[in-house]
């Protein structure tokens, strides 16, 4: 197996370069420029873009989105929000938001304690309680002034 040496130079290869872009550079491409003698580098710069995969940008298209700061995207996607028919949030709006809410969310917890509750009632077990069982941690997250 012949290994090519290495070369002196960071300067990558216009040769190789062509290849890559007009997708001809594999296995058995060989440098034009001496073949493994060539003076040049045969892989990419970090970073580079190929001419291919740029982006075109096309005429009157100057608000694209690679010029664009991260400020100013945000900008651009709020004035896009809708901005009829929003209530303003002032700290009498937040606090009954924030009422409502909780009482949901305990409405929600109530709901499902009753259906956990049918749940064990369904279930075999004792024929005292209804059928069901209650376990205590459920019999105290049901009423805790039972303990």
């Amino acid at each position: 197996m012949k290994i090519g040496k290495v070369p002196d130079t960071i300067i990558t290869c216009r040769n190789f370069i062509e290849a890559v872009e007009k997708e001809l550079y594999g296995f058995n491409w060989v440098c034009p420029n001496n073949g493994d003698d060539c003076n040049y580098m045969h892989r990419l710069p970090q970073g580079y873009v190929l001419v291919r995969d740029r982006k075109v940008k096309m005429p009157g298209d100057e608000d694209s989105d690679e010029e664009m700061t991260l400020e100013e995207k945000i900008e651009k996607e709020r004035q896009e929000l809708p901005s009829e028919g929003l209530i303003p949030v002032t700290l009498e709006t937040f606090m009954k938001w924030k009422a409502d809410r909780a009482e949901r969310k305990q409405k929600e917890a109530e709901e499902r304690m009753q259906q956990e509750m049918l749940k064990a009632a369904t279930k075999g077990g004792n024929k005292n309680f209804g059928g069901g069982v209650m376990s205590g941690k459920a019999l105290f997250t049901f009423d805790p002034s039972l303990f």
